[in-house]
């Protein structure tokens, strides 16, 4: 990257000087902000110990009162363990973290995910995560019908209110029920639950009916690490940490309200313009 070669002790010596930092940089206090939504989400590495396997990292982004977003937690763990996730809940409260303020968890549909959140922060809800929920809902929808039951969908996920939302529901229920009949009751089982952002401010809605803001963390995450085929539990944490740093500094300017970014109706552009935010900071 930078024209120069560099040794194997110059790459071990750096992560020696730098790991402190990081791994302060991860306990750090999480008391001096009001953290009311939290994106819950993981992602894989290969990971050097004894031998090489995929470990997952467990990834908490917090956004606070004033719209701000920011990584509360990064942790090796297992993403598919109810028992990893309360783990890391509860350690969010041992750092400080308020969990009387937090209003709403934004997460796939796990099996025990949801329930370990309420039980960690039970003044809170849940909103489901579209996305993850056509990827399952999609495949039992037959291929000549996808295109226009993708429209149909997209009618209630972007609808004007909850009202409109359930209306539009409706009408999609009645249109494909009969053609798409394992589709539409996948869907219904989670409705409430994709439904729960309505309930929030609207200048919020974007934001929380995906787990966008998540997943680009652990795209970057991903693109900053695909150089190395494998590395070290401490050389992991250490990239981790830097690539959270360069990204809190886009966030420290871009609320999830940003007037630059509410005038942008169309969703697809909207996502754009995100990801050119993000990167200023990375490049």
């Amino acid at each position: 990257m930078l024209g120069v070669e560099v040794s194997a002790q110059e790459v071990s010596n750096s992560i020696a000087t730098t790991l402190p930092a990081a791994k302060k940089f991860l306990e750090r206090p999480l008391d001096t902000r009001r953290w009311v939504y939290l994106y819950v989400d993981g992602t894989n590495f290969s990971v050097r110990r004894t031998t090489v396997e995929k470990e997952p990292t467990l990834v908490v982004l917090g956004v606070d009162d004033a719209g701000h977003k920011s990584i509360r937690a990064m942790v090796q763990g297992d993403k598919d363990s109810r028992g990893a996730r309360e783990t890391v809940f509860a350690r969010l409260k041992e750092r400080g973290l308020d969990a009387s303020a937090v209003e709403l968890g934004i997460m796939d549909g796990l099996p025990g995910l949801a329930a370990a959140f309420r039980e960690a922060f039970p003044k809170a809800r849940v909103q489901r995560r579209w996305g993850h929920k056509a990827r399952n809902v999609f495949p039992l929808v037959p291929r000549r019908y996808q295109v226009a039951f993708k429209k149909s969908w997209d009618t209630v996920q972007y609808a004007s209110s909850r009202e409109a939302a359930q209306t539009a529901y409706e009408a999609l229920k009645t249109r494909w029920s009969a053609r798409c009949d394992d589709a539409v009751p996948s869907m219904e089982r989670h409705l409430e639950v994709l439904l729960t952002h309505y309930d929030f401010p609207q200048a919020h809605w974007d934001a929380l009916r995906t787990t966008n803001p998540i997943e680009r963390i652990n795209k970057e995450f991903k693109r900053r690490t695909k150089s190395m085929e494998q590395r070290g539990v401490d050389t992991l944490r250490a990239m981790l940490v830097c690539t959270a740093l360069r990204l809190e500094f886009g966030w420290i300017k871009t609320p999830i309200t940003a007037a630059n970014l509410a005038h942008l109706n169309d969703n697809k552009r909207r996502e754009e313009r995100l990801e050119e935010i993000t990167k200023i900071p990375l490049n």
